[in-house]
């Protein structure tokens, strides 16, 4: 039996998927930073999930799933899921 988090629909992604946020590791190592790679992703993670709620991101919303009749932010592994609401608006079609 799948979890009720277990796949990404379409126009849905994580921050892991963007290539941006996967070559984080690679920017670390040519600028020679002192920080974890984990400890960058959390903290860009944390940065991008705030810069959602304040409405900065156009068309990016955090997916959402209907659980016990509440609305809850959707997950995928632990993992934040932001759907592209102008994305998913032309998959529609």
């Amino acid at each position: 039996m799948q979890g009720i988090c277990s796949s990404l629909q379409q126009g849905e992604f994580t921050l892991a998927k963007l290539e941006t946020f996967a070559n984080v590791a690679d920017v670390i190592r040519q600028y020679k930073m002192k920080e974890s790679v984990p400890s960058v992703r959390a903290r860009l993670g944390k940065m991008f999930n705030e810069a959602v709620r304040g409405g900065a991101t156009s068309g990016i919303e955090r997916a959402v799933i209907i659980r016990n009749g509440k609305e809850e932010p959707k997950c995928y592994s632990r993992a934040a899921v932001y759907v592209n609401r102008k994305k998913a608006k032309k998959l529609k079609k």
